[in-house]
């Protein structure tokens, strides 16, 4: 071989030596940007999901908090206790007999029933299937 032979193989193995060299620096950065994004994810998955979980206990609450004053205030009045009620009866209800309010207090303790069945059931349903 003579020298500019040399020379050109030379050239040729410190070029491939120079594309290894940056091939492997392509590759450490290319997994260390997966291994970046890949955390990012699980990040923003768990952040996601604690979220989901609060927005669920708080509608949760909300809805048998509500439920629970409802069913309250039904049995307070269903004991004839309209006292204290922020609500003002309508004039016919004022007027009505005794009877008639009995028949309401009757209707309204088996409301009150019904109502505190489906409280339990919205709070189990919530609590396992939230």
């Amino acid at each position: 071989m003579d020298k500019a032979d040399e020379e050109m193989v030379q050239a040729a193995r410190e070029t491939d030596q120079l594309s290894t060299e940056t091939r492997a620096d392509q590759k450490a950065r290319m997994e260390q940007e997966i291994a970046t994004e890949t955390l990012m994810i699980l990040v923003g998955a768990i952040i996601a999901v604690i979220f989901g979980l609060l927005m669920a206990v708080l509608i949760t609450l909300s809805i048998t908090g509500a439920m629970k004053k409802g069913v309250e205030f039904a049995r307070s009045i269903a004991a004839g206790d309209d006292k204290d009620s922020e609500f003002e009866p309508y004039p016919v209800v004022v007027e009505l007999s005794e009877d008639h309010r009995n028949i309401i207090k009757w209707k309204s303790r088996e409301h009150v029933s019904v109502s505190e069945k489906n409280c339990y059931s919205v709070c189990w349903y919530s609590l396992f299937f939230l």
